[in-house]
């Protein structure tokens, strides 16, 4: 029984790996769609608001009613959004704040996931979206050191750019932009 859990975390990593180079070459065999980025969004958000809510901490969405639309891969946009939302519940201690906003900017989609977590040193974001890195503050938290690189991996997939500002102790925020 172990074997077979550790043999499906090992072909999962072995997957996530895949799929990140795939991304850095511009390759994907399914073609992209139109999607509405606020509803798929909403979603993900709904998932990450139960881990939120169980360690009391707050989270506010600002996305738009209206639809938010970009031509790119389902699957893609909810692993962006949703690692980045993983990573700002498990980082950010009880009591604290959460937010996720989403909004059309010009030519583009803007996403930015803010907390008021751990923060990561100047030192740890220069090295953030290597594969498998994991900050000091990961010690003792599950993951795989997969997941700040699959975001980018995807923000350069679809020519974007990434931007982090990021305070120890005081909290990061992660903003995105998408060009359509």
């Amino acid at each position: 029984m172990a074997i077979q859990k550790d043999g499906r975390a090992l072909m999962r990593i072995v997957e996530m790996s895949a799929e990140i180079s795939n991304n850095y070459s511009g390759r994907d065999a399914v073609p992209p769609e139109e999607l509405d980025v606020a509803a798929l969004a909403r979603d993900v958000a709904d998932v990450y608001a139960a881990g939120a809510e169980s360690k009391r901490i707050g989270f506010t969405c600002r996305i738009p009613e209206a639809a938010v639309p970009f031509v790119g891969h389902e699957i893609k946009l909810r692993r962006l959004v949703g690692n980045l939302l993983d990573n700002a519940v498990k980082f950010t201690p009880e009591g604290g704040w959460i937010s996720l906003a989403v909004s059309r900017v010009g030519k583009g989609v803007s996403l930015e996931v803010a907390d008021s977590g751990c923060g990561i040193s100047r030192c740890e974001q220069a090295v953030m979206y290597e594969r498998f890195y994991r900050g000091s503050s990961a010690k003792g938290c599950p993951g795989t050191g997969l997941g700040l690189s699959m975001v980018h991996s995807i923000v350069m997939f679809y020519h974007g750019d990434i931007t982090c500002v990021s305070d120890v102790g005081k909290g990061t925020s992660f903003r995105v932009f998408l060009p359509c």
